[in-house]
């Protein structure tokens, strides 16, 4: 019987162009992501809109949004820019034992890029809620 396949035991055989090409999208998606939230807090200081949402409910979406736009993804890009660099090092240097930890780092950063996204999704969903009321 075999056992299945998972998306993380993909790139223990990925090659390393496959894992740099996702790591760029991954950097574009945490930009548009960063544009989302700039878009979110405009769309939550309009005053048709503070004047429709309950006080503190309104207060936890900014409160979350400060989280996510100016810790969380400032804190993915960095993490995503410097696997960026160590790959470049990896790659300068044929034949480098590092390339098991890059694979290993590559796996931890996509579990923290999927999260971010879920909780960002999550976030929308809620703004979604109180636009959608009449």
């Amino acid at each position: 019987m075999k056992t299945p396949v998972t998306k993380t035991d993909h790139l223990l055989e990925a090659n390393l162009e496959w894992l740099h090409s996702q790591t760029v999208e991954w950097l574009r998606e945490v930009d548009f992501w960063k544009d989302e939230a700039t878009f979110f807090y405009n769309l939550l200081r309009r005053k048709e809109v503070t004047n429709a949402f309950p006080a503190r409910e309104l207060a936890e979406l900014e409160t979350e949004l400060i989280c996510i736009a100016g810790q969380d993804i400032t804190a993915l890009k960095t993490k995503l820019q410097q696997h960026e660099e160590q790959l470049k090092s990896l790659l300068s240097q044929p034949h480098c034992d590092q390339e098991f930890e890059y694979r290993q780092r590559h796996r931890e950063i996509m579990v923290d890029v999927v999260t971010l996204e879920n909780r960002i999704r999550d976030y929308k969903k809620s703004v979604f809620h109180y636009v959608k009321q009449p």
